[in-house]
């Protein structure tokens, strides 16, 4: 029988207090879509702090890493890595990382896979070529371990919830943690499992009526940091070929871009990267977001471009297996992508798709309505994620555990081995070693050996 994760509801509303502060931390993790969301518009009557800490480690015994070099979490595996925020009374709100020293804590997951298995680890640069099977014998032992920490950790009675963004996400998480860890923690896990997924406040219904009746130019805007996954350089070839067959249409490219890429705009708009609140203004003045990524974890853009009524094209298929829980039929255009579909192929239907987007205005209007519904009114409602966050988090904070998580705790854990980084330090590391790597990559699917 097919296990499923408890879907969020609305709650009944409960007029007890509110946990007055809740610690959104590490900062240095929170994405910019999702938790930007929330700490725009959070639950009534609680103040929403971002804050850092200290990260910990633990390498494995033996391990010639210098635990004090800054980059060690990314060149050496290691068997986990935990917050440290000191001991306090507050909620903690953290996105992947166990928390230690807090007797009550919350933990929210797009990619099970990513902290279970991996970590920073997944910055090293083989790790940057997914064709290859980049795994060692070493890292597979090491990973097993780690995977056992973390699932001890989230059954720890002060973790009081484990949220992840979609059912798929939980269904990938169960199969995983099925193949290769203990079952009695994983089933402790996800006892205390939920899906909470992400929202954004839509645009006003007239105001996107409004854009699609003006609809000259029809803008077209690609949304992605990540130049590799995003397919970015597949996105400006499209752009480039698209824009002298519809000098009606206006092509803009958000997002990071190699050097070798910054100098190709011509008829598009490069904007680099962008602020969030800059990025929804962009947003509504578009029509069409074209995202022919190779995978998302979710795709928080997805969520954005419906909630201000663009109409969306993107691929279905390997790492888009969740997108039905987003985007149903009729309300996203879809490239159905096959396994070994190469990129010419790949660019062909996604040119073809986006052409017939610009050519057909009316049936394009219809798709960017449709989405913009099914944000207004299906599960991504700002209200029933606020009122779901807020009952998770007073009974987290009413039923806190008796002690907190300490790294005894952990049953693969190596003291002797152990470093610790603070949040801004650790955010400084990821900086260098992304420019030393050429790393660009910001979410990982980690691939099980």
């Amino acid at each position: 029988m097919r296990r499923r994760c408890a879907v969020a509801t609305t709650p009944p509303i409960d007029r007890r207090p509110e946990p007055a502060t809740v610690l959104l931390a590490p900062f240095i993790d929170l994405h910019g879509g999702y938790h930007g969301s929330l700490r725009i518009d959070p639950p009534p009557a609680i103040a929403i702090q971002a804050r850092g800490g200290e990260h910990v480690f633990s390498f494995p015994a033996g391990c010639t890493a210098d635990t004090d070099s800054r980059f060690a979490p990314f060149d050496h595996p290691h068997l986990g890595e935990l917050a440290d925020l000191g001991p306090g009374p507050q909620l903690v709100h953290s996105p992947r990382w166990p928390v230690l020293r807090r007797r009550a804590w919350v933990v929210d997951l797009d990619d099970f896979g990513y902290p279970a298995l991996l970590g920073r680890h997944a910055f090293a640069p083989r790790f940057q070529t997914p064709a290859d099977d980049p795994w060692t014998e070493e890292e597979r032992r090491i990973a097993s371990q780690r995977l056992t920490n973390f699932l001890a950790a989230l059954a720890h009675p002060s973790c009081r919830a484990v949220l992840f963004w979609t059912q798929c996400a939980f269904d990938q998480a169960v199969a995983l943690a099925q193949r290769y860890s203990e079952n009695h923690l994983a089933d402790r896990v996800w006892a205390k499992s939920r899906v909470v997924y992400p929202a954004q406040r839509p645009l006003r219904r007239s105001l996107v009526r409004h854009k699609w009746q003006l609809r000259e130019p029809l803008r077209v805007v690609f949304v992605g940091n990540d130049f590799e996954v995003k397919q970015g350089a597949l996105a400006l070839e499209v752009f480039h070929r698209l824009a002298p067959r519809f000098p009606n249409a206006s092509f803009t490219y958000v997002g990071a871009l190699p050097p070798q890429a910054q100098a190709k705009g011509g008829p598009v708009e490069l904007l680099g990267e962008i602020p969030r609140l800059q990025l929804l203004a962009l947003l509504t003045a578009s029509h069409v977001l074209f995202h022919p990524t190779r995978s998302e974890s979710f795709g928080m853009v997805l969520l954005e471009a419906a909630a201000h009524g663009l109409a969306v094209l993107t691929a279905s298929g390997s790492g888009m297996e969740h997108l039905g829980e987003i985007l149903r039929s009729g309300e996203a255009e879809l490239v159905a992508r096959r396994p070994g579909m190469g990129h010419e192929e790949e660019a062909a239907a996604f040119e073809a798709s986006l052409a017939s987007l610009l050519a057909a205005p009316e049936r394009t209007t219809e798709l960017g309505l449709a989405a913009h519904r099914r944000i207004s009114d299906g599960p991504f409602d700002a209200d029933v994620r606020n009122q779901t966050l807020g009952e998770i988090w007073r009974t987290a904070s009413n039923e806190a555990a008796d002690a907190p998580l300490f790294l005894h705790d952990l049953p693969h854990w190596q003291p002797s081995t152990e470093a610790r980084l603070a949040s801004q330090a650790l955010a400084e590391a990821m900086r260098d070693h992304a420019d030393e790597h050429d790393v660009q990559r910001r979410n990982f699917y980690v691939r099980p050996w």
